[in-house]
Formats: structure tokens, C-alpha cells, sequence
């Protein structure tokens, strides 16, 4: 059986971002993301399903919502644009760096360098991606 909608969906109809301060700070609601044509189904393809407070939910990539700020062209998503993008460059380099130590620690192994033992160990110690 559908539905009927609440009272609040005439009052949202024809918005395309709400825009809402929190005491977390300000969140923006968008309805239909800049820059994709296709709107969220476009969004989906690189989204990553994360469960937060047990509701499931999609995260868009960092990539589109930096290409979404850039379109949508508004001067606060000029301003946020340098923290997403150094995120994405911190995380690249986390990335990298544990690949090298992951590559360290293969060639080590396969050289004879050190036992299994110590690798257990140094993968405990290396596994730090995205902790701060």
C-alpha cells in the first residue's frame, strides 16, 4: 500500500537545496546535486554504503561532490572546496604510504629478510590507515 505524503511534502516540492544550521554546524540538503544530470542515480555508481546510528545509507564519493561544489559555482562551496580536496590528497597519501610499507614488508619476506613472526608484528604496527 503507498503512502499518502505527510503535510511537508507540498512545502518541499520545487526546492533544490534546504539549507539548515545545526549545533553541529550547516547542513545543506540538495535534491537534485549539481553538475549530474542524472541526479543521485548518477552519484550511486561511486558511493560507498556506510551504516551509521544503524541506518544504511550511501556517502558520495569525494571526487563528485568536489565536481558538484565546482558546478553548483556558489561562493561557500568555493570556500569548502581546499578542505575536501586536501582530505582526498591526505587520504591518497595514507594509501601510498601503506602500500610501500605493504611492499616493504612482501620483499622482505620473499628475500628471506625476516620470519613471519616479525611480519605479524610489522603489520600490526603498519596498519594505521586513516586513523589521526
Amino acid at each position: 500500500m503507498r503512502r499518502r505524503p505527510g503535510p511537508h511534502v507540498p512545502a518541499l516540492q520545487g526546492m533544490s537545496v534546504l539549507n539548515l544550521t545545526t549545533r553541529f554546524g550547516d547542513l545543506d540538503l540538495t535534491f537534485a546535486p549539481s553538475g549530474f544530470v542524472d541526479g543521485f542515480d548518477a552519484l550511486r555508481v561511486g558511493a560507498t554504503a556506510m551504516t551509521i546510528d544503524g541506518v544504511r545509507v550511501l556517502v558520495a564519493n569525494l571526487d563528485d561532490v568536489i565536481a558538484s561544489k565546482e558546478a553548483a559555482g556558489r561562493d561557500k562551496d568555493f570556500e569548502a572546496l581546499p578542505r575536501i580536496i586536501r582530505l582526498v590528497q591526505r587520504i591518497i597519501g595514507e594509501i601510498r604510504d601503506n602500500e610501500m610499507r605493504w611492499c616493504a614488508i612482501y620483499y622482505a619476506l620473499r628475500s628471506g629478510l625476516v620470519d613471519i613472526i616479525s611480519i605479524n608484528r610489522a603489520m600490526l604496527l603498519s596498519c594505521n590507515v586513516f586513523h589521526s
